[in-house]
């Protein structure tokens, strides 16, 4: 019986703000492992780049899907063991919360990030995976690593609680109660 991969998924914009080449640095030292599978979908400035950067340092578990569907994402997405979010190191950039984490939170998944700030800050409070600093493939392999190493049930646990955070924090009932706060 062959074991199933685990599967780590980003789709979204390929360009500089993402700074997916950190993802490739790290999947590179990925080749003498064969427990994983990164799926990148969507376009970008970027896609160019990272795909010669693939071929030419044959890096084994990259691939790229180009630009999808939103109902493919979302299958994409909810197939996946863990989801992908990565920012270039930019002090602006860190003040945001990505949308995308909204939208992975939503999905309950666990999440492995390349970003620092607030970013940073909610992935570690929630407990819902791992994040090293923007930029730095060798923390991010080693949080690839240890995330494809849990067992089953802790992979499970970050997922619950990514799915809770959500609930509590981003989900429009609390957004709506948050901004009647705000204008009264």
């Amino acid at each position: 019986k062959i074991s199933k991969k685990f599967t780590i998924v980003y789709a979204g914009n390929i360009g500089k703000a993402q700074k997916l080449l950190t993802l490739l640095k790290s999947a590179k030292k990925l080749n003498e492992t064969d427990k994983v599978e990164i799926k990148i979908f969507g376009d970008g400035i970027e896609l160019t780049k990272l795909k010669k950067y693939k071929k030419e340092k044959k890096i084994k578990h990259v691939n790229f899907y180009g630009k999808v569907s939103k109902e493919r994402i979302l299958r994409e997405y909810i197939n996946s063991d863990a989801l992908f979010l990565s920012l270039a190191k930019d002090k602006f950039l860190n003040f945001t919360i990505p949308a995308k984490l909204q939208t992975y939170f939503s999905i309950g998944k666990p999440v492995i990030a390349s970003a620092s700030g607030e970013t940073k800050k909610i992935i570690l409070s929630s407990k819902s995976g791992y994040c090293s600093p923007p930029e730095n493939e060798v923390l991010l392999y080693e949080n690839i690593i240890r995330l494809i190493n849990l067992n089953k049930k802790t992979v499970k646990r970050l997922g619950k609680n990514s799915k809770k955070y959500y609930k509590q924090n981003f989900s429009n009932d609390t957004i709506t109660k948050m901004f009647k706060k705000i204008l009264n």
